[in-house]
């Protein structure tokens, strides 16, 4: 499931993440890269420094604000947000990002995969986020402040920048529900349960069915 979130940042959000750039330093994506990644990773990433936990809660909160991504996502574990920027000739080719993150000292399993936008997509050419899958490639260039979440094992790239900066935040999450299809059906049903929810009273037969199969769903398929 390919999911995507406008204006999940505000404006004062986009302009502290946007300030960073002018204000922390920059590591070549290359040294950051292992195998094969190093032969693909040609854009520049920002050495958070003291800055990491505040720019972790901006992103939290903002996340936090859309309770539909909740549902969706059933986020476990969210990484720390990586701030990147591509200028002309830097790209990021075909791969696969890593099965396994490091947060709060422990190891977590990468279900899904985000990537933030922070520029307005006229303000530069190229750089689209390009996803692979069995019926070719899906682009996406999104309005700065909008998000997609997207499985992490899709195979994926960015294409290179033509003119301009593609500045992006990413990060991933392991999912409390580790299969993408169980995760889309649960999310499914809770939009049926919430229209649900809305109309009938809490005693009607199809609303405690409706949240008997729902429980019992999440009972089968959540790793807490």
């Amino acid at each position: 499931m390919i999911l995507i979130a406008d204006d999940l940042m505000t404006e004062d959000e986009l302009r502290f993440l946007r300030g960073l750039y002018a204000e922390l330093p920059v590591q070549q994506g290359a040294d950051t890269a292992e195998g094969d990644l190093k032969q693909v990773k040609n854009n520049r990433q920002l050495l958070p420094g003291g800055r990491g936990k505040e720019i972790r809660a901006r992103i939290m909160e903002a996340l936090n604000r859309k309770e539909y991504l909740s549902f969706a996502l059933q986020p476990k574990v969210v990484s720390a947000p990586l701030l990147n920027v591509y200028g002309p000739g830097e790209t990021y080719g075909d791969h696969t990002d890593a099965h396994l993150g490091w947060s709060n000292d422990r190891f977590f399993r990468c279900d899904i995969s985000c990537t933030i936008f922070l520029d307005d997509p006229d303000s530069y050419d190229g750089g689209e986020l390009c996803i692979r899958s069995d019926h070719g490639d899906a682009r996406f260039k999104l309005a700065a402040g909008s998000a997609i979440f997207y499985p992490t094992y899709f195979v994926h790239r960015v294409q290179p920048v033509t003119r301009g900066e593609r500045r992006a935040c990413i990060l991933w999450m392991e999912s409390l529900v580790r299969d993408a299809q169980k995760r889309w059906l649960l999310f499914e049903l809770q939009k049926v349960r919430s229209w649900i929810e809305e109309r009938e009273p809490v005693a009607s037969l199809p609303r405690q069915s409706l949240v008997n199969v729902c429980e019992n769903l999440h009972r089968m398929w959540v790793d807490p």
